[in-house]
């Protein structure tokens, strides 16, 4: 068995070479962890608690939020809460 986290050109390689001796290959590849907020959502703790998610470990970690997803009607106030953060 061979278990990968990473990117996903390495892990399409990973998968290749296993695939010669077919092995059981798990990869957990690179995506984006998008933080969904919406429209009956508490904005000021959805925006303090992505901004935690997204500083926690460093930023090492494999599901840190990468982006903020808002609705459109509400983006002016989540700018203001994520910079009230």
């Amino acid at each position: 068995m061979v278990s990968f986290t990473g990117s996903t050109n390495t892990g399409r390689a990973v998968m290749a070479d296993g695939s010669v001796t077919l092995k059981k290959v798990f990869l957990e590849l690179g995506g984006k962890s998008a933080f969904l907020v919406l429209d009956d959502a508490d904005l000021a703790g959805a925006c303090s608690m992505a901004a935690f998610t997204a500083s926690m470990h460093a930023g090492q970690g494999c599901a840190i939020t990468t982006r903020l997803v808002v609705p459109r009607a509400r983006y002016d106030e989540a700018v203001e809460a994520a910079a009230a953060t």
